[in-house]
């Protein structure tokens, strides 16, 4: 909810942010423990948690072959939160694109929407914890922040370009693990 605050227990929207990350990797079984998998399996384990309407709305497409070494769990709870704004943002009827590619030494990872874009004001407010335009009950206006929280906590980043009346396109970049091409 625009506005919302933080609770007083956490000295900073980062050190919130922190923790929430932490706490999902932990309950995932996952904390922090890097694996090596190939790229489909990504497209395979989030179609698994997307809605069965919106599954066909989304193309996956991979211009990277070679496996990865992250942590999996993590991964893969920011990419459905990016492709679930991306959906929200679409409407029903358009579709949410996915490129995953390699580019010096990093993952990049595209998830683009057909929706009604941002203008600069909200482009610029879009990745503030508690920041949300949808409506009440669709969204804590956390998606954003936490996928920006965990991309930084790997040395990475979280790139969102919009165009009112266009579209968005959010691009997470990650470090390739050790095994990675």
């Amino acid at each position: 909810m625009p506005g919302s605050s933080v609770p007083a227990s956490f000295p900073s929207p980062h050190a919130h942010a922190a923790f929430t990350v932490q706490a999902a990797r932990a309950s995932a079984g996952e904390d922090e423990l890097e694996r090596t998998f190939a790229i489909d399996e990504i497209d395979r384990a989030l179609r698994a948690r997307l809605e069965e309407r919106d599954k066909a709305r989304v193309n996956v497409r991979s211009q990277f072959t070679s496996d990865v070494r992250l942590s999996f769990e993590p991964l893969l709870q920011t990419l459905t939160a990016l492709v679930r704004n991306a959906l929200d943002a679409s409407g029903d009827d358009k579709p949410v694109d996915v490129v995953l590619q390699g580019r010096d030494g990093k993952l990049l990872i595209e998830v683009v929407d057909r929706g009604i874009g941002m203008d600069a004001l909200t482009l610029a407010k879009a990745g503030d914890p508690f920041f949300t335009t949808k409506e009440p009950g669709r969204g804590l206006g956390l998606g954003l922040f936490l996928a920006r929280t965990y991309a930084e906590s790997l040395g990475g980043t979280l790139e969102v370009d919009s165009t009112a009346g266009l579209g968005t396109k959010a691009t997470l970049a990650l470090p390739l693990g050790t095994g990675s091409a």
